[in-house]
């Protein structure tokens, strides 16, 4: 790779998904590995090889995006001669199509689960962001017997309306608050939080607050975007998650906020959102978090337990790439997202640092959790063990020796006044691992 490439890489992993891998920084001319490790929080996978697997190098890349173009070429040429579809070909591309989902599928569910294993420790709750109603009109017909109370041209005069304060006329808008409370029951909770958290505010400033929240409350039900728009839904959960950065930079500034997000579809295909986040104790109130969503109902639960947990992501997305009305507005997108500061898994394709991981491994006396062996698949056979320790000091001393590793693969390549970092870099920074490692 080429030097200013890598350390761009370096400087900007936290703003990709990539897990940390030293091998990512190399232009192999011949390397093969027979193990590969991935760490992270306080698990640890090792695959084992039956033969070993070789790194394709740069000419061999090359070649073969050559190779791939002609391909294509070929291909598209003898389509824009067949005048008539080919129902097999078809039948086969669609084949293709859901093996390649299911792929992709696969990718994605094993990122978010080691995402979710490195970073369980900051997570503190987990929150459900639904999507109301698309409007007023909508809203209070979601309600029994509204037809008693509103005529036909009170309900379209409420179509399109997201806020309580864009109801033009005031008997309605009125009419709309107190029928929504007697239907909810929200104004007598918020007086006694109002009274409980401003003791000091006079009785017309308290009864303005009451009145403001209370209209906040309603048209949290009702959402500001499309519902089942992917795209537009996700722009939501953002504005969402800056409003709530905002609120801990500004209130509890020494606290960090941590997120891991996932879209998920409801019974109707209308769009919701799982949130794995850190939140300080006077954050965690469903009330609070309800006023920053502003978009429907929020659920708040503190995760208690890692069960059922890290796997629990990878669900959502199965489910979204699964609903054909969904798929113009997903093509092409990662469904998930998360914050800068969450710690990246590693994986090492060096057999000579996995060993001396894992030795360093076994000084922590890991837990056994999973054994599977694969045979022939995806090409390659291999027996697959998972280990479990009680705390990630040793991920984060495999984390530390890698970044160093990676530092010091641009930092050799730059004292010999190389352009890029081959091979002849990579061996040369692992014998000077392999002398430290003897003197010592």
């Amino acid at each position: 790779m080429n030097i200013q490439e890598a350390k761009k890489l370096y400087n900007t992993i936290n703003e990709t998904d990539e897990f940390i891998s030293p091998s990512d920084y190399v232009d192999f001319t011949n390397h093969s590995y027979n193990m590969k490790l991935t760490s992270g929080g306080s698990y640890h996978e090792l695959k084992t090889y039956d033969e070993p697997l070789t790194f394709p190098s740069k000419e061999n890349n090359q070649a073969q995006n050559t190779t791939e173009k002609k391909k294509y070429s070929r291909k598209h040429k003898q389509k824009s001669t067949v005048s008539s579809p080919d129902i097999s070909l078809n039948n086969s591309n669609s084949n293709n199509s859901s093996k390649l989902k299911q792929i992709s599928n696969s990718r994605r569910k094993q990122k978010l689960r080691w995402y979710m294993r490195t970073n369980i420790d900051h997570f503190t709750h987990f929150i459900t962001l639904s999507f109301g109603y698309k409007d007023y009109q909508s809203f209070i017909e979601s309600t029994d017997s509204y037809d008693y109370f509103f005529n036909k041209k009170e309900l379209i005069s409420l179509k399109g309306v997201h806020s309580i304060k864009n109801i033009s006329n005031n008997q309605l808008k009125t009419k709309v608050i107190n029928y929504l409370d007697d239907h909810f029951q929200f104004e007598e909770k918020i007086k006694e939080n109002v009274h409980k958290d401003f003791p000091e505010l006079g009785k017309y400033t308290k009864y303005q607050k009451v009145k403001r929240e209370l209209n906040r409350r309603f048209d949290s039900y009702v959402s500001n975007c499309d519902p089942f728009n992917y795209e537009e839904t996700e722009k939501e959960v953002k504005r969402f998650l800056k409003r709530l950065r905002y609120k801990i930079d500004n209130i509890y500034n020494v606290f960090k906020l941590f997120y891991l997000g996932v879209p998920g579809p409801n019974q109707d295909n209308r769009l919701h959102y799982h949130l794995f986040l850190s939140l300080p104790d006077p954050l965690a109130d469903e009330t609070k978090i309800q006023s920053l969503w502003r978009n429907g109902i929020t659920d708040l639960k503190p995760i208690t337990s890692q069960e059922g947990i890290l796997e629990y992501p990878g669900k959502n997305i199965t489910e979204m790439t699964e609903i054909d009305e969904l798929q113009e507005t997903i093509k092409n997108k990662q469904l998930y997202f998360f914050s800068d500061n969450l710690q990246k898994p590693i994986i090492t394709k060096i057999d000579y640092l996995n060993e001396f991981f894992l030795s360093q491994l076994e000084e922590y006396f890991p837990t056994f959790i999973k054994y599977y062996e694969s045979n022939n698949s995806y090409g390659t056979s291999y027996q697959l063990k998972l280990y479990e320790t009680e705390t990630d000091e040793i991920f984060q001393a495999i984390n530390e020796m890698t970044k160093t590793f990676i530092q010091d693969l641009i930092s050799i390549a730059e004292e010999r006044n190389k352009k890029e970092i081959d091979q002849e870099i990579f061996e040369a920074v692992l014998d000077i691992y392999m002398e430290e490692a003897i003197a010592s």
